[in-house]
């Protein structure tokens, strides 16, 4: 009996020896001979980086008259999880798509959208029609979001709202077709915003740090912050003023004459700056996607190639005023003329007399 005790004993001490031998080595292997590794590992747990967003330039005429600039924008999401618990899914659909103008069926499987394991979300982003809206379609949110709170005496509803940045064009089509337009998601689509977006849209900087399994800020000596750069601010030659007249007189014109489009330039004659151009049909940037005609988008003032003809008699005629050779007695017999080597003609041979 005490010989069987001696060998169980011996058997318990001799396997318990055994593992804390087998766990030194573990131990030893993965303090010292892996170190490397799970040093690495540990930095990419702990280690945050938040991107520090640049501001994109802004836009001025001449005088400093600001034609595009960023203003505060808003972005409205959902809490699938939370309308459903609270059986809001119906009055939430439609009063968004009320608010906003969005499809209410589409709204409708966006408050009961569920992930691939059967929950429901806690997050759901209302694009586009939510998606970066201006200040006074905001405060039409809130207030409706309001209105279901104090109805179900509820402090939350699943309807918020995150503050951004969007371009923002405060005289709407005014020189659109110079100035182009920043689509919402930021990227520069046409126009002077296409052309110097590199000078406009300045360099994001960052902020890196670490934080602990509570997501809490760990003060190190370490830590890495590059500022951004904002973008360039850009002063063009054109004129508000008189870009406001020229478009003006040019829609009077075109819902006159209904011509298929219109173009115009005006230039200071001395130094050749553009102070003024100006296409129709027109579009506003603010709110691009409207547009179904993407004609509207065109600048003929740039894109376009046309016959001078009848259009450059102006400048011939200006040049023989400037140079004294214009007497606006003279008289003449139209029909024809002759030039070295030929006769040109009028479109009307026989002319239209003296």
């Amino acid at each position: 009996m005490i010989r069987r005790l001696k060998i169980r004993t011996l058997v318990i001490g001799g396997c318990i020896t055994f593992f804390f031998i087998i766990l030194l080595v573990r131990v030893f292997w993965v303090q010292v001979m892996e170190t490397d590794f799970w040093q690495a590992y540990a930095e990419k747990q702990w280690s945050r980086r938040q991107i520090l967003y640049a501001t994109r330039g802004t836009i001025t005429d001449r005088n400093g008259e600001v034609l595009a600039m960023m203003a505060p924008a808003y972005t409205v999401s959902v809490n699938p999880k939370l309308i459903n618990s609270l059986g809001l899914q119906e009055e939430v659909a439609t009063g968004l798509s009320e608010v906003l103008g969005k499809n209410k069926d589409e709204l409708v499987k966006l408050v009961n959208a569920k992930n691939k394991d059967g929950n429901f979300y806690v997050q759901r982003e209302i694009r586009y029609e939510g998606y970066k809206i201006d200040q006074e379609l905001s405060d039409q949110v809130e207030a409706f979001t309001q209105k279901l709170k104090d109805k179900h005496e509820i402090i939350d509803v699943g309807i918020y709202q995150s503050k951004e940045q969007k371009r923002f064009y405060p005289w709407k089509s005014l020189a659109a077709h110079v100035l182009g337009y920043v689509d919402r998601d930021g990227k520069s689509v046409s126009g002077l915003e296409s052309m110097y977006d590199e000078e406009l849209k300045g360099q994001d900087g960052s902020f890196e740090y670490k934080s602990d399994g509570r997501g809490i800020t760990v003060t190190r000596a370490d830590e890495i912050y590059n500022p951004a750069k904002d973008g360039m601010n850009i002063e063009l030659t054109i004129d508000h003023t008189i870009q406001y007249y020229i478009e003006e007189a040019m829609k009077e014109a075109f819902d006159e004459l209904q011509p298929i489009s219109m173009t115009v330039i005006a230039a200071d004659p001395k130094t050749m700056e553009i102070l003024g151009m100006a296409n129709l049909p027109t579009y506003d940037p603010n709110t691009y996607w409207l547009e179904d005609d993407l004609g509207n988008f065109y600048n003929h003032a740039i894109k376009s190639v046309y016959e001078p003809g009848s259009t450059f008699k102006i400048v011939t005629l200006a040049g023989a005023v400037e140079e004294n050779l214009f007497n606006p007695e003279a008289k003449y017999m139209s029909g024809s003329i002759k030039v070295p080597g030929a006769t040109l003609h009028d479109i009307k041979h026989a002319g239209w007399g003296i």
